[in-house]
């Protein structure tokens, strides 16, 4: 990781690189990697990634640095690697070589991966490099590499000494503390918005214990890949007393869409009871969303809409929202009443992009940190048979506006305090960021 001048090693996997083998640690700096300035292989990468809001490029650039993935349209690389080091606080540099971790591929497809002529291929990786499939291609959450995307624990220190935390193998990493200035601060980690009514169950029962014990809460999604909007609208329900404004969509419709509105909207037009919808939606929740009759009436409109939409000759709809959820009514029983300080970066990806929105439109919280990624909208996935080592490919579906109809694509949600990653942090044990969290805190819990 690195501020784009100058990178250092932020992890270190030591059950592979024990310290004898890899004398250099965390916060070391790296000056050329593959006998190359650090700086140009980076800026290579950034090539390859595509376009996304430059600050993502950078990070996912990072990323790729040590992992070179063939199912991202990426040259892997195999044999032996020199790296130059220069150890915190010393001039002195050191070369250590390293391998890579090749693993071939099972089927052959190197008539297309060797061909750099082939135009069609080519297009196909300009056209479908989307930033929502590079986070889910990333997403790891069972990393412990605190960087990863989805990552039950962030690279962040801990805030203070805790007086309590959750379990270890509760989905969330939360914890509460008491500040210098006797406020009890609470902190909750949301690693990635794929996730189940199971885990909203338990989010719901560490907001509870929030809200009747801390004066402020510190919510930490950096890094965050995205994932299920139901799921997401779950957990806004419990952070808020008054309804939230939700996010409209320009949506991308065919026949097909079109078919399934037609065929299923006379069927909600016969759901009378709670238990007729959930047993024509075969679950009683989507991912924590209640399947009621408000969920029916919600849906009853989405699929008159989208006929209207096509009966009027439009293919990429007017602004409206998913599946007609304008707003996010609180959740009867689990509300969290107090200040929140909302931690957002650069790899806050898809829901990433939409929870903060959302949040910041309802002036429900202050958000820190720097401008997310940019991936404003859903993505549908496609493939055919093909010989070509084409899996599949991904397709923008939507395009977001926010409240004030500024899309999210490509522009992401901009902080109401910024704060860039410095050489210091990543030296010092993240002294400087830490630092400006402490300061926003205290003043948003006066």
């Amino acid at each position: 990781k690195g501020t784009g001048e100058r990178y250092f090693l932020a992890w270190i996997d030591r059950k592979k690189l024990t310290t004898e083998s890899f004398p250099f640690e965390i916060g070391d700096e790296v000056i050329k990697f593959d006998s190359k300035p650090i700086k140009e292989v980076i800026s290579e990468l950034k090539s390859e990634i595509g376009s996304n809001v430059a600050q993502t490029d950078e990070s996912l650039a990072q990323l790729y640095l040590t992992y070179r993935s063939g199912k991202r349209v990426m040259t892997p690389k195999k044999g032996p690697v020199t790296l130059t080091f220069k150890k915190n606080g010393e001039s002195k540099e050191f070369d250590h070589q390293l391998v890579w971790n090749h693993t071939k591929e099972l089927i052959n497809y190197d008539v297309v991966t060797n061909n750099k002529n082939n135009k069609t291929f080519s297009r196909f990786k300009s056209r479908f490099n989307m930033s929502s499939p590079i986070a889910k291609a990333l997403t790891n959450r069972k990393a412990k590499n605190p960087w990863d995307l989805g990552a039950r624990r962030s690279f962040l220190p801990e805030l203070g000494t805790k007086i309590w935390e959750s379990n270890k193998d509760n989905h969330y990493d939360a914890y509460i503390y008491l500040s210098e200035e006797k406020k009890l601060v609470g902190y909750l980690r949301i690693p990635t918005y794929d996730a189940s009514e199971e885990e909203v169950a338990k989010f719901a029962k560490i907001i509870e214990k929030m809200e009747k014990t801390t004066d402020v809460l510190v919510i930490d999604q950096l890094n965050n890949p995205g994932g299920s909007v139901f799921y997401m609208y779950s957990l806004l329900s419990m952070l808020t007393d008054t309804a939230l404004h939700t996010a409209r969509e320009h949506m991308a419709i065919t026949q097909e869409d079109v078919k399934e509105a037609a065929e299923d909207l006379p069927k909600l037009e016969k759901i009378k009871t709670v238990e007729q919808a959930q047993k024509y939606m075969e679950v009683e929740t989507m991912d924590g969303w209640p399947v009621d009759l408000t969920f029916i009436a919600f849906l009853k409109g989405y699929y008159q809409f989208i006929l209207e939409e096509w009966n009027a000759g439009r293919f990429l709809t007017t602004p409206w929202y998913i599946w007609g959820v304008d707003k996010i009514n609180p959740h009867p029983e689990v509300r969290y009443t107090k200040p929140i300080l909302l931690l957002i970066n650069e790899m806050d990806f898809s829901g990433g992009d939409f929870f903060p929105a959302i949040l910041q439109d309802n002036k429900r919280v202050t958000v820190m940190g720097t401008r997310t990624a940019g991936a404003g909208g859903y993505v549908l996935e496609m493939s055919i048979p093909n010989r070509l080592g084409l899996a599949g490919w991904s397709l923008t579906g939507s395009l977001a506006k926010r409240v004030n109809d500024q899309p999210i694509e490509n522009l992401g949600v901009t902080p109401d305090v910024e704060y860039n990653l410095t050489a210091d942090d990543f030296q010092g044990e993240f002294e400087g960021f830490l630092k400006e969290i402490k300061k926003n805190i205290k003043k948003i819990s006066k």
